[in-house]
């Protein structure tokens, strides 16, 4: 767990691991390499599964992200095909990454020029658990 640190906000003292420390350091990497996140590629970027090194031995990994736009998002008439969306159109983008058992969610904006604006804090959120049933037939 390592020794405790300094609490960015408040000042007191906190342990590594603690949500609002982890929460200031993944802001502090995504504001570091922020081009990264909105890669799917192996080489540059981060593509889910990706493990990025934090201080303090802490090792985030990117385990979802929605960084292109869902048409479900947009008003009939805005998309045109072939990746192409009305002047000025803008979606919500995400990466979730996960640090120890905890997770992180930084939000941001994409727009039709293929551009994205990671405007959103980095916030601790929780994953909702679904059981499914799966008939197999052989």
């Amino acid at each position: 767990m390592g020794t405790l640190k300094n609490c960015p906000y408040c000042d007191s003292e906190v342990w590594p691991d603690n949500p609002v420390f982890v929460a200031t350091l993944l802001e502090r990497e995504l504001d570091r390499q922020w081009g990264k996140a909105e890669s799917e590629s192996d080489y540059y970027g981060w593509p889910v599964g990706k493990r990025i090194d934090l201080k303090d031995g802490l090792t985030a990994e990117v385990v979802d992200k929605k960084i292109k736009v869902d048409l479900s998002e947009l008003a009939d008439g805005t998309y045109y095909g072939d990746g192409q969306l009305t002047q000025g159109t803008t979606f919500q983008v995400y990466v979730i990454l996960k640090v120890g058992e905890n997770f992180y969610k930084k939000t941001g904006e994409g727009d039709s020029y293929s551009d994205i604006t990671w405007a959103g804090p980095v916030v601790p959120v929780k994953p909702r658990e679904e059981v499914r049933t799966i008939y197999v037939f052989e």
